[in-house]
């Protein structure tokens, strides 16, 4: 049933960032919701009465009340704030918990995707875009909200071997040659294999964004 909440809040939370948004633009950081965001959004919080219903005494369908008791009102302030007043709402919430899991979450996936990426090119496919592909991966690692000094060997070693790389891949290119010189194949499979191996390892500088979340949901 939580799981269910929670991916509901998701919807609602994301419906009530796009609204703040609007009004931000406009200019208007107090004042009523347009009408087809509160359509959208009393159609998920008659979604999360329905999930209640199936696992609660009927007679006690308040979604405020469950959400103050599970500690989700503290992960969606923004869906508290609107199901307290569905008619009026404040742009002013500052980024929630949930806004800083969902942005780490997705900087890690995106390091650990283009990561991947590249070991995989490497030893099936080829390496004439290696120095696009490792000069995004290094901007990427560098956009890592908190931890990212947890890879700082890795930047550093992409820092100090990118123009011996990029020498290599002209040289290459030059010869029509279809092989990479087996040190440097040798160095990306070893960087690449260190930076899963950091992320995936999860180390606690890494997870500041994430604990708030996974204790709420502990509880």
């Amino acid at each position: 049933m939580e799981v269910n909440i929670m991916s509901l809040c998701l919807q609602l939370d994301t419906l009530c960032r796009q609204e703040y948004t609007t009004h931000h633009l406009h200019g208007n950081e107090h004042g009523k919701a347009c009408s087809t965001f509160s359509d959208k959004a009393d159609m998920v919080v008659r979604n999360m009465q329905h999930v209640l219903a199936r696992y609660h005494d009927p007679d006690h369908l308040e979604v405020s009340l469950f959400l103050s008791e599970s500690g989700l009102d503290k992960l969606f302030p923004r869906v508290a704030s609107y199901i307290a007043n569905p008619s009026t709402f404040s742009a002013k919430l500052k980024k929630t918990h949930i806004d800083n899991y969902l942005l780490q979450t997705s900087h890690l996936h995106h390091v650990l995707g283009l990561t991947r990426q590249i070991h995989q090119d490497v030893i099936y496919t080829g390496h004439k875009y290696l120095p696009h592909q490792l000069a995004v991966l290094y901007q990427a690692i560098s956009s890592i909200p908190s931890g990212g000094k947890a890879l700082s060997a890795e930047r550093t070693n992409i820092e100090e071997n990118f123009k011996a790389l990029k020498r290599s891949i002209d040289d290459i290119l030059d010869r029509e040659d279809v092989s990479l010189l087996s040190e440097i194949r040798n160095w990306i499979l070893n960087l690449t294999e260190s930076i899963i191996q950091v992320i995936s390892s999860m180390p606690q500088c890494m997870t500041e964004e994430i604990l708030p979340v996974a204790q709420v949901l502990q509880q």
